[in-house]
């Protein structure tokens, strides 16, 4: 099934908005700031300065407002403030691959670095040196490790 007809169906399944698929990048850090269940204050600061910096490339490229700010604070309360299906944002992941193999796309290791300060921004236990990161963030890192193309496997 063709990526537009994917999206097509979750937007019926999920009440998503067209303005949805321009954000189909970041869904890494999406996937990062609800990885261990709960979004934090300061991975939400880490986020909204890559989103920023990200909206503002898109528009500039353009010569247009592309994401405005309206659009930008629709997707924040539904993406970023409210934690969003996990099948819903299994399926935009998947798109996400597509969208990175077809379409130029922003720096991938850039978003990767932007997880791996997302997964550090609120540790469990300051104490703990090993097991600042849980477990399921450092599942996540791992796996986007790979589809920036790093290959070693920290298990």
């Amino acid at each position: 099934m063709d990526n537009i007809l994917i999206f097509e169906k979750l937007k019926k399944e999920y009440n998503l908005i067209d303005m949805d698929y321009q954000f189909l990048e970041i869904i890494p850090l999406i996937k990062m700031i609800w990885a261990d269940g709960h979004n934090q204050i300061d991975e939400l600061k880490i986020l909204h300065k890559f989103i920023k910096k990200y909206v503002l490339e898109i528009n500039k490229k353009n010569k247009c407002i592309v994401i405005s700010n309206e659009d930008y604070k629709s997707f924040q309360k539904r993406f970023m403030l409210k934690k969003p299906d996990n099948k819903l944002l299994d399926s935009l992941e998947e798109l996400t691959k597509f969208f990175n193999k077809h379409v130029e796309c922003h720096n991938r290791v850039e978003i990767f670095n932007y997880c791996t300060d997302i997964a550090a921004a609120c540790t469990l236990e300051p104490k703990d040196l090993h097991n600042r990161v849980t477990l399921e963030e450092k599942k996540l890192l791992q796996k986007l490790g790979f589809q920036v193309g790093y290959t070693e496997n920290y298990d």
